[in-house]
């Protein structure tokens, strides 16, 4: 999986001083954002015309929701790290709208509680039916809700539980999974064979051997799957 691959920037990372370990993150990220014709042919970037695109799609589908502000939801999930980052956009997104005088639209939910946002709860990631329990929780009694899942790998079943819930349950929810991996490199079961057959897969962002850069760029530009 590409997420497991090494990035030849860093390879020499164990020798470099402090000054010279940042200029390598950064060189990583940088990565990320290159324009089209810079970039590898193999791997598309956040400039990419595909990716720019899908990322347009969806976020029309949330400014939908937000205008919905009775019976609209917009949820960030993931386990781990994922689900920190959810909490964290969450929180930000929520205090724009604060400011703007709307009300607050967006949750977030990470394996294992509350508690995991400052603490490692190992194997919480690992229950799909855990993820759907919390979904439910936190959906009951809305109309309209995106649910914005993080996995990197496309391989945590507490994320990939919730997809399945979303596809099941269409009139209420639409499914967004956020990934590094492309679909056929994705961790049995995420997501499930019917997800793959009902959801039209856009073209991912890969980013290429990335395993060593910082996370906060990682996790909100990768791949995107959506209705």
């Amino acid at each position: 999986p590409i997420t497991e691959k090494s990035n030849p920037l860093t390879q020499d990372l164990d020798k470099a001083d402090a000054e010279n370990i940042v200029r390598l993150l950064g060189q990583c990220d940088a990565e990320i954002f290159q324009e089209e014709g810079q970039a590898l042919s193999t791997y598309q970037r956040l400039y990419s015309e595909s990716i720019l695109t899908t990322m347009v799609q969806v976020a029309g589908k949330v400014q939908e929701v937000l205008k919905e502000p009775d019976g609209g939801l917009v949820v960030l999930s993931g386990g781990g790290t994922s689900g920190r980052m959810a909490f964290l956009m969450s929180v930000s997104f929520n205090q724009l709208m604060k400011g703007l005088g709307q009300k607050p639209l967006y949750t977030y939910l990470i394996a294992g509680g509350d508690r995991s946002v400052v603490a490692s709860r190992e194997g919480t990631e690992d229950s799909a039916l855990h993820g759907i329990e919390e979904l439910k929780k936190v959906a009951a009694g809305k109309k309209r809700v995106i649910v914005i899942g993080i996995s990197v790998g496309l391989s945590a079943p507490f994320v990939a539980g919730q997809m399945d819930c979303c596809m099941n349950n269409t009139a209420v929810f639409l499914p967004v999974l956020v990934g590094f991996n492309p679909v056929s490199m994705a961790r049995h079961p995420f997501p499930p064979p019917r997800i793959l057959r009902s959801l039209t897969v856009f073209p991912s962002l890969r980013a290429p051997h990335y395993q060593i850069t910082s996370l906060l760029f990682s996790m909100s530009v990768v791949t995107l799957i959506s209705e």
